[in-house]
């Protein structure tokens, strides 16, 4: 059988990729104190809003604590301030 053009594609993807996590899922993380999960997962919602920048200030502070040393910030009140914005968002 020959080979098309459209065989050669990389195959599509789109509805196999897992959904965005829901609040449903964050509330609990919260409630346990596992902020990490909950940062972690919560900085994979598209939509934010105003917590955006310190949810995914306290992702990079747990991905990369030194790289925010070097910039001058705390990975420690980055954190912080991240689990304060997932409670604001989230109401746990």
């Amino acid at each position: 059988m020959p080979t098309t053009a459209r065989s050669k594609r990389r195959p599509d993807f789109r509805g196999s990729v897992a959904s965005a996590p829901s609040a449903q899922e964050i509330r609990p993380l919260i409630e346990a104190g596992r902020f990490r999960d909950a940062i972690m997962r919560a900085a994979k919602f598209a939509d934010l809003g105003d917590h955006r920048d310190r949810i995914l200030s306290a992702r990079e502070a747990y991905q990369r604590p030194e790289f925010q040393r070097q910039l001058g910030k705390s990975p420690d009140l980055l954190i912080a301030d991240g689990i304060a914005a997932l409670r604001e968002r989230y109401g746990a």
